[in-house]
């Protein structure tokens, strides 16, 4: 069954294979999931910067140092590990999926 999607993976330009179309929709979902991840720790480190922030009562370049602090917390902070944990593990998962594309559909 092909569909009107244009292969460019396998090198040529014809119709897609409801495999890859099917690959193609899980790798957007799995994106998403990632994305949202992301942008909920970047909120949650903003939300923390701007206490730490109001906290010491410093001005703009005092605030940059906070948000490099609160950037590095999250590498080390056993307060952020699962947030840690949820990007780390999209992150591999992303990254399988797009192995996982490259290896069945170029060795067809």
């Amino acid at each position: 069954m092909q569909c009107l999607f244009f292969n460019v993976i396998s090198g040529n330009f014809g119709p897609m294979s409801v495999v890859e179309i099917l690959f193609l929709v899980l790798l957007g979902f799995v994106f998403f999931i990632w994305a949202i991840l992301w942008f909920r720790v970047l909120f949650r480190l903003k939300r923390v910067s701007f206490q730490r922030k109001e906290a010491a009562k410093v001005g703009y370049f005092g605030w940059v140092l906070i948000n490099f602090g609160v950037f590095r917390d999250f590498f080390i902070r056993p307060e952020f590990h699962g947030d840690r944990r949820k990007v780390l593990i999209s992150t591999a998962v992303l990254f399988a999926i797009i192995l996982i594309r490259l290896v069945i559909l170029t060795s067809g």
